[in-house]
């Protein structure tokens, strides 16, 4: 009988990704819409999205578009995907921000 004491671990792979996602919108008006986009992943990833403001999200405000709110106004909106695969780590991208005068 043959015992080993070595035991190898294998880790799990990154996800390769776009480059940050973006915010498109013309306007950072109250009212005005703002669409993230997610970029284009490998096949087999799953995508969450996400707004936030000032860093914190944005409760229900998990869809591609937003419209900007009265209490948006003086803070940072940023767009965040989190890039889920099975075998891979989790990968999280944010837009730069666009502040809401």
């Amino acid at each position: 009988c043959l015992i080993s004491d070595s035991t190898t671990v294998v880790g799990m792979g990154v996800i390769p990704s776009p480059p940050a996602s973006k915010i498109t919108g013309i306007s950072t008006k109250v009212g005005s819409s703002l669409t993230g986009s997610t970029g284009n992943w490998m096949s087999g990833v799953q995508l969450q999205t996400q707004w936030l403001t000032d860093g914190n999200p944005i409760p229900g405000a998990s869809a591609a578009s937003y419209v900007i709110q009265n209490s948006d106004k003086g803070h940072t909106l940023a767009f965040q995907v989190t890039a889920t695969a099975d075998g891979y780590q989790s990968v999280v991208k944010v837009s730069a921000g666009k502040k809401i005068p």
